[in-house]
């Protein structure tokens, strides 16, 4: 899953981003924002690098493992629902 949300968030087409921001959980995002002293209406793309990577590991490492399996797997297209 790292692999798939680095590919979105780094990609130069803006609507990538979106989608993966939009994947994301907000409360992530928002502590990120607050912590950088940003608006809370930014796009994930704002971000340097490193806070962009710690955004992902947070979301990821926050997934209990079924919750986690199921996302890959949607992810994959192994499972519409």
């Amino acid at each position: 899953m790292l692999e798939y949300f680095r590919k979105f968030i780094f990609d130069e087409n803006d609507e990538y981003v979106k989608r993966a921001q939009g994947m994301i959980s907000k409360s992530i995002i928002k502590a990120a924002l607050i912590e950088n002293e940003m608006p809370l209406d930014e796009s994930i793309s704002k971000f340097n690098n490193y806070i962009k990577f710690r955004i992902i590991v947070d979301f990821i490492s926050g997934m209990t493992d079924q919750y986690a399996l199921n996302f890959y797997q949607k992810l994959n297209g192994q499972k519409i629902n």
